[in-house]
């Protein structure tokens, strides 16, 4: 029996990190001039997300061949390109008015090496994806804050958000 003062422990819904991974979360890119927050982002997807594990596991059984590549930089360099594709996942969708594909995000990857990180970073923060229960209802949930926002939000340029 717990005693005054204990604390309470925490229900097993909010280990889960598969859902809200799933839905993905706004990360607002840092302006490059100033390095503050600006108006744009990326919705990226969290690493315990069904379809990053599921390329994941493509992406480390390619690695196999890459390894085999004799000359050292082509085989950086393909690495490279593998690490890139795999991180491209994470990204569901942008502010931007142009089509969010595969190629796309690669091409901004290359440019702007910085956002590579800020995604991985993001991405990794299973705090980011994770449900907090409320003590008065076990079906309400919240999200953690903070440069991410955590589900998708009713009124958000989510109309912008485009599948790859």
């Amino acid at each position: 029996m717990p005693t005054e003062g204990a604390k309470k422990r925490k229900s097993r819904k909010e280990f889960f990190t598969r859902q809200k991974a799933n839905e993905g979360s706004l990360l607002y890119l840092p302006d490059p001039q100033t390095g503050k927050p600006s108006e744009e982002w990326l919705r990226i997807r969290g690493v315990d997300s069904d379809d990053f594990r599921k390329t994941e596991l493509a992406y480390k059984r390619r690695l196999l061949d890459v390894f085999k590549i004799k000359d050292k930089e082509e085989q950086e360099a393909r690495f490279q390109e593998e690490k890139l594709g795999l991180l491209a996942t994470l990204v569901m969708g942008w502010s931007w008015d142009d089509p969010c594909t595969t190629d796309v995000v690669l091409a901004m990857f290359h440019e702007a090496p910085y956002i590579v990180d800020l995604v991985n970073d993001a991405a990794e923060d299973r705090a980011r994806f994770t449900v907090s229960v409320s003590a008065s209802s076990s079906d309400t949930q919240s999200v953690g804050s903070g440069s991410i926002e955590s589900s998708p939000v009713e009124g958000t340029p989510d109309e912008k958000t485009s599948s790859k």
